[in-house]
């Protein structure tokens, strides 16, 4: 099985997009910090802000840091605008239009 899913199309500014915290972005995946187990295994986060392809995005996937939470083999694609500069928690190389349709992979994470 695998889990797809893509990031917004329209944010209209990165200002719109940025949480309050100041992070860039909303990932796709997100894994509650309070979870103390989780297994995910095969997923893609795919991003194309073709309403204002400036918008970055920081993580593709998010989850805590912590022994019972892994996320195997999970990717990042960018499909011609936008990017996100990680694939998951500051890890994982960044897609953008200049490595357009090919995967950032991180085979695992914790």
């Amino acid at each position: 099985m695998l889990h797809q899913n893509e990031l917004a199309y329209d944010p209209p500014t990165q200002a719109d997009w940025t949480r309050p915290d100041g992070t860039l972005g909303y990932p796709g995946y997100k894994v509650s910090n309070g979870v103390k187990q989780h297994d995910l295994y095969g997923a893609g986060v795919y991003g194309y802000n073709r309403n204002n392809p400036a918008i970055v995005t920081e993580n593709g996937f998010e989850a805590p840091a912590t022994e019972g939470v892994t996320l195997r083999h999970i990717m990042t694609v960018n499909l011609g605008a936008g990017t996100i500069k990680h694939v998951v928690n500051g890890v994982g190389t960044q897609a953008d239009t200049t490595n357009t349709g090919t995967p950032q992979y991180v085979v695992q994470y914790r």
